[in-house]
């Protein structure tokens, strides 16, 4: 029925479904053998690349790679409601090394709005609950875990500030327009290795590890790494980073990352 040979669409001779059609139907074999050139940058009847289908489809994340290796512009292609693949990844909590993937292919995704005009940084601190996956089986909805309210690492988030962010520098010191002590992308380094360990060893059982917590302090970092400025942007609704953090009780670690940054922005933009 007029089926090219290109596997764009319909099927070639040898019996194999299209790219777009193998994404219709789910067939992630069929799709792995498309992940052309070529095949990956034809968009649907709706204007659809194969990446934002991969990417809304549930597809797995070497599927959604492969796409994108293919063609990486898809990743600055927004859907017909604005939303950039790196904002779809984010609000399904797709796979970290996917969203780093997206978010290299085109960095300035950082720093663009979605339809509800939220940043990607926005994005991610809403996450409260794991997505399911059509694929998982849920057994038995695990209790909460009990979260530490953001002030009891006060005393940390004192120290990662540096002298001169508690208030020790001299007028003369900063009317002297030095360098603040603490650098934006030193805070991020400085508070690596010790969140990701509160994280993961916050407890003795590695059954007991909060997936989302992880997964949200990478998708954080990784995010204020390229535009600490969103620190202190609002979201669509008006509220800060803060806010969003505080109000879907974030893991204490992602608060002094997300803390640290902001009051070190506005005391380098004072």
């Amino acid at each position: 029925h007029g089926a090219r040979l290109d596997g764009v669409v319909g099927q070639n001779f040898s019996g194999r479904l299209s790219l777009l059609d193998a994404l219709k139907f789910k067939d992630w074999e069929a799709v792995r053998a498309h992940t052309g050139m070529v095949a990956c940058t034809v968009a649907d009847d709706h204007g659809r690349l194969p990446l934002l289908l991969a990417l809304t489809g549930g597809a797995p994340a070497d599927v959604s790679l492969g796409i994108l290796k293919a063609n990486p512009q898809a990743a600055a292609k927004p859907d017909a409601y604005g939303n950039l693949p790196l904002h779809i990844a984010i609000t399904r909590q797709l796979e970290i090394e996917l969203i780093v993937a997206l978010h290299k292919a085109h960095p300035k995704a950082s720093e663009v709005r979605d339809e509800f005009n939220d940043l990607p940084l926005h994005l991610a601190l809403k996450q409260t609950q794991p997505v399911e996956r059509p694929e998982e089986v849920v057994e038995e909805a695990a209790p909460e875990p009990e979260v530490s309210p953001w002030w009891a690492t006060a005393g940390s988030f004192v120290q990662a500030l540096g002298a001169e962010q508690q208030g020790e520098a001299t007028e003369q010191e900063r009317g002297s327009g030095a360098a603040p002590i603490t650098s934006l992308s030193q805070l991020l380094s400085a508070t690596q290795e010790t969140t990701n360990s509160d994280v993961a060893n916050s407890t003795d059982n590695p059954d007991d590890v909060d997936p989302l917590g992880v997964w949200k302090l990478d998708v954080v970092r990784t995010l204020l790494n390229s535009n600490p400025h969103a620190a202190l942007e609002r979201s669509g609704n008006g509220k800060l980073t803060l806010h969003l953090a505080t109000e879907a009780r974030t893991a204490p670690e992602i608060m002094l990352v997300s803390l640290s940054l902001s009051l070190s922005l506005s005391l380098s933009l004072s």
